[in-house]
């Protein structure tokens, strides 16, 4: 019902078209259109999985089709829609979660051609989600807010329920990435845990002690406050790192301050209150296995690598290795990382990220996804995104303009290719792809690291600026995507890519930004 991954590579561009409702109403319209009139719409709609899924968060744009169409701009919102970096580590699939709001304006796209739907579910996670939609199907024109209510009555009391239902709204709001407000700066979170703990003083007794579904709140709100906090530590140490670093640049004394970074790295310690947080989920998560046999897998999947410390570590313990300009430009790059220099470019590639120079390639966010050992949890988030070609003739592509004619520039790439599990591993032969500077070759055969990111740079001829302008593309490797059309309908189904990068800067060589003068 609407353009997803996997889903085929030839689609009604007019579909995707406003006015009219879309983009998940336009393919139905046209359906019914083509059917004959005795014939009507049953949908299928899955409900239970919060990512990678129907409607899920999707965490990839779609491919592009065949002929490189693809859908426009404004029906992008779908793709859009990312978990919260920090929570998508802790919970699988199939976790605990409400999403109010976005489920009844599916509902409302869908079934108003539809006359019935037989929802998909895998257990009792998504309990909320399968009690709205059952009671849309019956009654379409409630509001969302009449069907929270009906169902926090129904589950906690009416003296409970304004509590829960407002802790349910805030919930769908912050398990969604918000762009420049990450986990630390979620207040919702604290106002979700308080809420629901409220809730369970103000059920009856009786209510309360049978209620496993209650438990299964206060398990998500301890958790999710946990992590919150845990992201906060490991931001401290992030920040400690870097005003030590800045320190030792202006003191002119870099190895001490390295010496010193590097002792700092130390499991971290749970606070007094992320200890009761723990302790509270276990306890909260034993009483509902007992009540219903369910519990938060999330207890047990705390300690994760939220911000990409292993990559600051590793930049460390290079500087430390290093002397003179390369130890500079190790330790530049933790401070200021994006800073290209004057006149220079940065381009973030991928999903919600800015990349002004890229002019062809498909973002794709493998963020830590659904496989979690596809990529190194060490990896900045920024070079867990990247952009991506499949068997296209053209790989990945930027293209600068307004460039010194008389300057020297160099390129530097972040690559890492993700891990496959075995299943998919069989159809990946990708390795490698090389690098071109209008046209002609810059390298050949670069092999990109797996799971774990890592800084590529290459000197630009002078031939290549001289107009002014550049172009840099990435083009696969010869023996990618060569098979019959299936071989090569399975590798680009199964997440086969021709080209890849996270990351790219053009500098002048004469103003490198960490260069001593």
């Amino acid at each position: 019902m609407s353009w997803q991954p996997g889903h085929r590579q030839t689609h009604r561009m007019d579909l995707f078209q406003y006015p009219g409702f879309g983009p998940f109403g336009r393919y139905c319209q046209e359906i019914l259109h083509q059917l004959p009139p005795q014939q009507v719409l049953v949908f299928y709609n899955e409900i239970t999985h919060w990512r990678y899924s129907q409607h899920g968060y999707i965490q990839m744009y779609p491919r592009a089709d065949r002929d490189g169409s693809q859908p426009p701009p404004s029906n992008h919102f779908i793709y859009e829609r990312r978990p919260d970096q920090a929570l998508t580590q802790v919970y699988d699939r199939l976790t605990f979660y409400a999403w109010p709001r976005f489920y009844h304006w599916v509902f409302n796209q869908l079934l108003r051609y539809g006359v019935g739907d037989i929802t998909h579910s895998s257990g009792s996670h998504d309990h909320f989600n399968q009690w709205m939609w059952q009671r849309l199907l019956w009654a379409p024109q409630s509001s969302v807010e009449d069907v929270v209510n009906e169902y926090c009555r129904t589950w906690f009391g009416p003296k409970a329920a304004d509590k829960i239902a407002a802790a349910i709204f805030l919930m769908e709001e912050y398990l969604e990435e918000q762009p420049g407000k990450p986990i630390t700066e979620k207040k919702e979170i604290g106002t979700f845990y308080n809420l629901v703990k409220e809730a369970g003083s103000q059920m009856p007794e009786w209510r309360c002690q049978s209620s496993w579904l209650w438990r299964e709140f206060m398990q998500k709100a301890s958790i999710d406050l946990y992590v919150k906090h845990r992201v906060q530590q490991q931001v401290d140490l992030q920040n400690q790192i870097e005003s030590r670093i800045r320190q030792g640049f202006e003191e002119g004394d870099v190895s001490a301050a390295v010496a010193q970074c590097l002792a700092w790295f130390k499991p971290f310690e749970e606070t007094p209150e992320m200890k009761l947080l723990h302790e509270e989920a276990a306890r909260y998560g034993a009483e509902s296995n007992h009540l219903f046999g369910v519990r938060s897998e999330g207890i047990d999947n705390l300690e994760h690598d939220f911000i990409g410390l292993g990559w600051l570590q590793r930049q460390l313990e290079r500087a430390q290795a290093a002397t003179g300009d390369k130890q500079r430009e190790l330790l530049w790059r933790i401070i200021h990382y994006e800073d290209a220099g004057e006149g220079g470019f940065y381009d973030n590639c991928g999903t919600f990220n800015p990349a002004p120079n890229l002019v062809a390639g498909y973002p794709y966010d493998h963020g830590q996804p659904y496989v979690p050992g596809m990529l190194d949890e060490a990896n900045r988030p920024s070079q867990r995104s990247m952009s991506y070609t499949q068997d296209e003739a053209q790989g990945v592509t930027l293209h600068y303009r307004n460039l010194d004619p008389a300057a020297e520039y160099q390129a530097c790439f972040t690559f890492v290719r993700p891990w496959f599990q075995e299943r998919y591993a069989a159809w990946m032969n990708q390795h490698s792809q090389s690098i071109l500077a209008d046209g002609k070759l810059l390298a050949g055969n670069v092999e990109l690291p797996e799971r774990m990111s890592d800084f590529f740079t290459f000197d630009i001829p002078g031939e290549c600026v001289a107009d002014g302008k550049l172009e840099l593309r990435l083009q696969k490797a010869g023996d990618v995507a060569n098979g019959s059309r299936v071989e090569r309908e399975i590798w680009r189904n199964s997440g086969g890519w021709g080209t890849l990068v996270s990351e790219a800067w053009l500098m002048r060589k004469d103003r490198l930004p960490w260069k001593q003068k």
